[in-house]
């Protein structure tokens, strides 16, 4: 681990405790091909360094965080989209909709739509019909053999 990194960690929490600025130094060394992101240096370090010092906020050990793999891994890109939050209330998609304006549906004319004309575009009306009256006799067949072995 490079001189600038035990400096920060060092500055930034002076009541570190010796051992667990070994144990920080550890992980950082032995997983410093495994950090891609400022979230993987949070994940293996942030939750001791915030034990050490209980007036630093998630956020202040999250920049630190940002600064020890900037130190280690200059080179490394950004590949985070943020921390991810879990929302304080649920999400009415129903209520999302009605909001929306006329203007945000312009694919209105989807193939995935269905519109009331469609409803029996491939239906034959004839054959529907007679469908359901048989339907209807044989329902009626049934019921009236069943009716005659209860009798029996």
């Amino acid at each position: 681990m490079s001189q600038c990194c035990e400096v920060l960690i060092k500055d930034s929490f002076p009541n570190i405790n010796d051992d667990i600025y070994q144990y920080v130094e550890s992980v950082l060394q032995n997983a410093l091909d495994d950090f891609e992101t400022e979230e993987d240096v949070y994940e293996a370090i942030g939750e001791v360094l915030q034990e050490v010092e209980a007036d630093k906020t998630e956020d202040d050990v999250r920049d630190i965080c940002v600064q020890v793999l900037n130190l280690l891994k200059p080179d490394a890109k950004k590949k985070t989209n943020g921390v991810q939050k879990m929302l304080n209330a649920p999400v009415q998609l129903g209520e999302l909709a009605t909001t929306q304006g006329v203007e945000d549906t312009e694919d209105a004319n989807s193939i995935w739509l269905k519109n009331s004309s469609d409803t029996n575009r491939n239906v034959d009306a004839k054959k529907l019909a007679k469908s359901q009256t048989e339907g209807a006799r044989g329902e009626k067949e049934t019921a009236k053999s069943s009716k005659d072995r209860q009798t029996s």
